[in-house]
């Protein structure tokens, strides 16, 4: 058998390329074999996304803001019910999540359900603004509903375009400071403080020394406030009906407000002392004639805090920025007490602008109307509208009650 020689080929080689470099043969032969070096450029999908940085920035913008007014607003909310003060934490908890998420890990994912959770919380904004009775937009609601709005159409159109990512820089730098400046501005309008019910000095004062907790009595200090409040309810039940209390000259001042109830003025005022036997007002669970009384209320006319019941619990308050309107039917309120109106707003609606009123305190003696706050507190959760909701109109009454 006839060996090959292992140098034919590469003769061959030479002769059909007419070259003589055998290395050359070598390099092309090998060149077959080796694979190539992986790339060091980096991914399209890293790439694209540092590309478009910004616009992530802008989004992340846009829920932070939206979150911040919803923390702004959750005191309020509690006041009026835990569910709605709760849904107002639990908004802005998630929009937080959803903004360091796409900031940091902007997958597709991600961007799809901010999208779907900006759109979701806006339908529940609107359900709960039109369930009962529509109710006015405040400033801070608008603003939360178009930062929501903007984050819920910028995510669709980054899923939309993935592959080509926006990479707008300097306008969307400048977009993001833009969101956080409009949501500053809602945080510390007046509307939102006055939702708060902090706008004011006098009512920021006044609602510290509300929410302090109730300290402790001695003895005799218990057993005169015991004796108060039994002559404070023996007053109340004088008067059972709100047909008793227009019959003995009591005037409605205003309409049932949600966890305030109807408050039926005296015909004497606000009188020279404090007197537990004597309130200044009965409160009724509503505007019938046959609406039952449910508490009392106090008047007093000074510059400094009135010597009331006994201790240190009963938690006086003053009211600002009344507008109210006096007829022959009583006292009308026009605004809700301490809210975003001005002396001028209420002149345009033929109102009695008053900057501050005197001091109040509520008292819920009557049976089966125990506030779970407070027999001193100025709201009681069990006294709702007819609807069974808190939904007031623009003087802060109920609709139907």
């Amino acid at each position: 058998m006839q060996r090959r020689d292992p140098t034919m080929s590469i003769r061959s080689a030479e002769a059909t390329n007419g070259r003589g470099n055998v290395s050359d043969v070598l390099d092309r032969s090998l060149a077959t074999h080796i694979p190539p070096a992986p790339s060091l450029a980096p991914s399209s999908a890293g790439s694209h996304i540092r590309r478009a940085l910004p616009v992530y920035l802008l989004l992340g913008a846009l829920l932070l803001g939206a979150a911040a007014v919803h923390l702004a607003i959750a005191p309020s909310n509690f006041r009026e019910s835990t569910l709605l003060g709760a849904a107002a934490l639990g908004s802005a908890g998630l929009q937080i999540g959803l903004a360091g998420a796409v900031v940091v890990f902007p997958t597709r994912w991600v961007l799809r359900a901010t999208a779907l959770t900006s759109l979701a919380l806006i339908v529940v904004w609107a359900v709960s603004r039109t369930a009962g009775h529509a109710e006015a937009v405040r400033f801070a609601d608008g603003v939360t509903v178009a930062l929501e709005a903007v984050a819920a159409m910028l995510a669709a159109v980054l899923v939309a375009r993935w592959s080509n990512q926006v990479t707008a820089r300097a306008p969307a730098v400048i977009a993001a400071f833009g969101a956080l400046a409009v949501a500053t501005a809602a945080i510390v309008s007046p509307a939102v403080h006055d939702q708060t019910g902090v706008s004011h000095a006098v009512k920021t004062q006044d609602l510290a020394t509300a929410s302090q907790f109730d300290q402790p009595l001695d003895p005799g200090t218990h057993a005169s406030l015991e004796q108060q409040l039994i002559d404070a309810r023996a007053f109340a039940l004088r008067y059972p009906t709100a047909s008793d209390a227009t019959a003995n000259g009591y005037q409605l001042g205003g309409g049932f407000a949600p966890r305030k109830g109807a408050t039926y003025i005296s015909p004497s005022g606000a009188s020279g002392g404090f007197d537990p036997g004597r309130p200044e007002a009965l409160i009724y669970d509503g505007t019938a004639a046959t609406s039952q009384v449910i508490g009392l209320v106090y008047f007093a006319v000074s510059e400094q805090l009135p010597q009331g019941f006994a201790g240190s619990n009963d938690h006086w308050q003053r009211h600002s920025n009344v507008c109210v309107k006096f007829g022959p039917g009583g006292v009308q309120p026009l605004f809700p007490a301490d809210a975003d109106v001005t002396a001028a707003q209420c002149a345009s609606v033929q109102g009695n602008f008053l900057g501050t009123v005197g001091w109040t305190v509520h008292a819920w003696v009557v049976p089966s109307w125990e506030n779970p706050q407070g027999v001193f507190s100025p709201d009681n959760p069990h006294v709702r509208c007819a609807d069974g909701t808190d939904h007031a109109d623009r003087a802060g009454y109920c609709q139907g009650n």
